[in-house]
């Protein structure tokens, strides 16, 4: 039924156009110069996004009790695995710097630096509470060292 409707409003509009009403000036200006969205290309040597910079260390608390202070200090916990690292490392980062650069992310690169070394990565995971929707851990896969 509802395309049956748009038939007839088509219809009606083809039939008052056909009977000599011509547009007015305003709405052929309109009709012709229709925005155009363009997008932009970026010139040679220069990205599309800039890359997302966070800085982790070693973590060495371990155990519930013990990362729920390191929460309370404003430090999340996480791990990274992957190329470039010999098994998974227990990893902290900073909660609130992680979480601005994270939570709207939108395909820009991730480069963590870790004891100096500087890693590409990509969020595997992010572990939230349940009922505040808080983060509160982190995985990561290293891609490989840079």
């Amino acid at each position: 039924m509802m395309e049956t409707e748009l038939e007839l409003v088509e219809a009606q509009e083809e039939a008052s156009q056909g009977e000599g009403e011509s547009p007015s000036p305003d709405d052929q200006a309109d009709a012709t110069e229709a925005p155009q969205q363009t997008l932009e290309e970026p010139s040679e040597g220069e990205e599309e996004t800039s890359p997302i910079e966070l800085t982790a260390s070693r973590r060495e608390a371990f155990g519930k009790e013990r990362v729920k202070k390191l929460r309370q200090q404003g430090l999340m916990p996480g791990n990274i695995y992957g190329q470039g690292l010999e098994g998974a490392v227990a990893i902290q980062l900073d909660y609130t710097d992680t979480y601005r650069k994270l939570h709207r992310w939108q395909g820009e690169p991730i480069y963590l630096t870790l004891e100096g070394k500087r890693y590409r990565v990509e969020v595997k995971e992010v572990r939230k509470d349940p009922v505040s929707r808080e983060w509160l851990h982190l995985d990561l896969y290293s891609l490989g060292e840079e």
